[in-house]
């Protein structure tokens, strides 16, 4: 009977889904939201090795600031994790990305996206965070990692 419950208790730990939850950019006035995490192939060998990433960053219009930093990390089963700095120079209300990750997608088991955005303001920093979890399938034997911004958006 113990056995069993614990057995529920960590299977109500693991990771259920895709969803996540953004914070609400409240006291910090920035709001990082992931809006998709998920594999697929995007070169030509037809292997669904690579993972897309799309976010959105938004601030409050009282910030003052020029300059951005979005620190991402992709986080493998393994605990391997890939790291995408991102240094924003201008001012936006909101920036939207979509990061291609290509042939990391190399494990099975559950990757961990997350981004902390950092807003530098001359005495004062803002950030805000977000992350999910996604299970993409193990496939194949991948090239070496690399990391492109496929698109960006933004909003004055």
């Amino acid at each position: 009977m113990l056995l069993a419950l614990l057995l529920l208790l960590a299977c109500g730990m693991l990771p259920t889904g895709v969803a996540a939850a953004p914070n609400d950019g409240g006291e910090t006035g920035v709001l990082v939201d992931i809006t998709r995490a998920t594999y697929l192939s995007l070169e030509a060998d037809g292997v669904a090795d690579d993972i897309v990433t799309d976010f959105r960053v938004a601030t409050s219009r009282a910030l003052v600031f020029q300059v951005s930093y979005l620190y991402c990390f992709l986080e493998l089963p393994s605990g391997l994790t890939y790291v995408y700095v991102l240094k924003v120079i201008g001012t936006y209300s909101q920036l939207v990305l979509t990061l291609g990750w290509i042939d990391v997608a190399s494990e099975s088991g559950w990757y961990t996206f997350y981004i902390y955005a950092e807003i530098a303001e001359p005495h004062h920093s803002h950030w805000g965070y977000d992350d999910v979890y996604f299970d993409p399938p193990d496939g194949g034997i991948p090239g070496p990692p690399l990391v492109q911004v496929m698109s960006i958006g933004y909003l004055p």
